[in-house]
Order: C-alpha cells, then sequence, then structure tokens
C-alpha cells in the first residue's frame, strides 16, 4: 500500500478530541472474576463535503493498557481494500481504501480488544491512547495528492461486549435479557444491540446468549475467541 505521502497527522488523547461521542463508559469488575475483559470499538467518519478515499488510524495505548491489551478482531464495514496490522505491543493500525468513502458519512470499521489491567474501564482505556489519523483523496483519479485533517471527523463508539442490559457487567442477566428482547423487543427496546451482538456478526441471536452463558460459565477465557 503506497503511502508515498507527508502525513497530515491530529494526535488525539480523549482530554483533546474534538469530540467524539464515545458512549457507554464501563467499569469492568474483570479483576475481581479474574476475567478477561472484551470491548469493541466502531469507528466512523463524516467526509460528507470532501472526496475522501483512504482512511488511516494508528492507535497507540499507554499506562497499563499498553501491555495487557490484546487486539483481537478488526473488520471494515465498507467495501474496498483493508489493512490492519499490530506493528508492536500496545498499537493497532488500520487502512482502509475505497471509493464508497467519498462524500460518506457513516461507520468504517470495528476493532475488538481483550483487556486484562486492572483499571481496564473503558473510559480508562480512552484516557490512556493517542490516535494519528489522516485521509487522502483517490489520488490516481486526481493526479495530485490531498491529504485531509480528521481530526474532528473522527468518531468512536464502545461498548463492552455482552453488556447487552448497561449495567456495566457481563454476567448471566445479560444472556437473559437478550432472549427477552428477542421474544419481547417492543417491552426490551432499551438493549445495547452492539454490546449484545457478541460475536460480532451484525445482529443479536439467541447464540448470543449463549455465548454469554459459556463465558460466565468459564466454557470460553474470552468473548474474544468467538468473534466472527
Amino acid at each position: 500500500m503506497k503511502k508515498m505521502i507527508a502525513k497530515l497527522t491530529a494526535t488525539l488523547s480523549a482530554a483533546v478530541m474534538c469530540a467524539l461521542p464515545m458512549a457507554n463508559a464501563v467499569t469492568s469488575n474483570a479483576a475481581a472474576n479474574n476475567r478477561v475483559m472484551t470491548f469493541r470499538v466502531y469507528t466512523s467518519v463524516d467526509a460528507s463535503d470532501i472526496p475522501l478515499y483512504e482512511f488511516n488510524l494508528d492507535r497507540y495505548l499507554t499506562g497499563n493498557n499498553t501491555n495487557t491489551t490484546v487486539s483481537r478482531k478488526c473488520k471494515a464495514l465498507v467495501p474496498g481494500s483493508f489493512y490492519h496490522s499490530t506493528p508492536q505491543t500496545g498499537r493497532s493500525f488500520l487502512s482502509i481504501e475505497s471509493e464508497m468513502l467519498s462524500y460518506y458519512k457513516g461507520p468504517v470499521s470495528s476493532e475488538t480488544f481483550d483487556c486484562t489491567a486492572v483499571d481496564a474501564a473503558l473510559e480508562n482505556f480512552r484516557a490512556n491512547q493517542n490516535i494519528d489519523l489522516f485521509g487522502v483523496n483517490n489520488w490516481k483519479k486526481d493526479r495530485v495528492t490531498r491529504t485531509y485533517d480528521m481530526d474532528c471527523r473522527v468518531s468512536e463508539y464502545y461498548v463492552l461486549v455482552g453488556d447487552a442490559n448497561k449495567d456495566k457487567k457481563v454476567d448471566l442477566s445479560d444472556g437473559i435479557y437478550i432472549r427477552q428482547h428477542l421474544a419481547n423487543p417492543s417491552k426490551y427496546g432499551s438493549i445495547d444491540k452492539k454490546a449484545a451482538d457478541v460475536d460480532g456478526d451484525g445482529q443479536v441471536t439467541a447464540y448470543d446468549a449463549t455465548l454469554i452463558s459459556k463465558f460466565v460459565n468459564r466454557e470460553i477465557d474470552s468473548l474474544g475467541d468467538v468473534q466472527a
């Protein structure tokens, strides 16, 4: 993947991000239960006024998160060329090239992480990261390379995987809530569908409830192991 351009980066921290509506601050009970906490971040871009063709995100973790967070799965949510790597501990890099990005506003990727840090709450994860990101136009068409400052064009939505009822932990009540939602969605409509989508296949099913039961009963060590 050609990167023969000068990076126009914006180093973002939770304290100075133009900020990004990062919902669902979650405090983990993983330490008390000696369990791995799995969380997923959905990244969206707003390129509604630019001919974006390539989007790059380079995430660096700091503090306890550096050595206790492992990238498990990364998926592009738009068609095109997709590259993801973990070049070093505590770092995750992704690049998406797609014609669809031009004047596009919406989700572009999802990343799933396992974390065993004692302070593994999502708010702490956000506070202990730096993000370099930039966008590029389609130079093959335009015959000239343009870079875009994506500083205030990126938003991220975090979920604790399995926390369907949004009580900031994963237990059997989440599996029950998923089944209740499936049986009566109008009554149990407050479910967090992204968190309830345990395997990350884009839908909430009874299988997601089963996976929670397996995790709680220690039949599986991590919900990061079951990502679609």
